[in-house]
């Protein structure tokens, strides 16, 4: 029953998928950049111990960062930290 043409049968039943895999393709790229994007982001603020891109930080990681100064005011006080000799 092999008519010559057995790619034809499955390209007839892939045909209504590739506008489907357009999509998934286009997802897969944003998403491939975003999270490149916050890796670097993510990478900079630890070399350079500040907020270099922004990361859009919410709730309370947003507060924990704005918060940091203060933190670091009671840290001499924290049991374990010596003075400077």
């Amino acid at each position: 029953m092999d008519d010559g043409k057995p790619h034809s049968r499955t390209a007839i039943i892939l045909r209504p998928l590739g506008s489907a895999m357009q999509v998934a393709g286009g997802f897969g790229i944003g998403l491939t950049a975003l999270a490149m994007y916050v890796g670097v982001a993510l990478g900079l603020e630890d070399a350079h111990q500040r907020e270099v891109l922004p990361l859009f930080r919410r709730g309370a990681a947003a507060h924990s960062f704005a918060g940091f100064e203060e933190q670091l005011e009671r840290l001499e006080a924290e049991a374990g930290i010596r003075q400077q000799l």
